[in-house]
């Protein structure tokens, strides 16, 4: 069993990323494929993940977070045991316009008028009884 601990960093303010998603998986034609194991970092960005290398060169773990550029290390490449930062970059994403507009919807008179000649149809009936 391997640990990796470590801090989720903003490049440019060197603040901690909250709640960063972390995954263990394994490269796979050139991207990542997550195995279903991960964690989280905590309130501050920090972050604790316990794993069994299974000695596979392309063993990798995805830190992603919405707003940021995702990363991709080797674990063999972190050092276990010790802190690690591991820096994000913010990303921009451009959406296209959005027109709301509010409308109503039209209901035809004619079910109700309809309803109301039945009604005053049968009353008829009724009261020439």
């Amino acid at each position: 069993m391997r640990t990796i601990t470590g801090r989720i960093i903003d490049t440019e303010s060197r603040d901690g990323i909250p709640y960063t998603n972390i995954a263990l998986g394994y490269m796979y034609n050139g991207a990542f494929a997550p195995i279903g194991q991960g964690t989280m970092s905590d309130d501050e960005g920090n972050f604790s993940i316990t794993y069994t290398p299974d000695g596979a060169e392309n063993d990798r773990l995805q830190f992603s977070h919405i707003g940021y550029h995702s990363r991709v290390h080797n674990p063999a490449q972190l050092q276990s045991g010790l802190p690690n930062d591991i820096a994000l970059r913010a990303t921009t994403y451009q959406v296209p316009e959005a027109e709301v507009v509010a409308s109503y919807a039209r209901m035809s008179l004619w079910p109700l008028v309809l309803i109301l000649a039945v009604l005053s149809l049968l009353a008829f009936i009724k009261s020439s009884e």
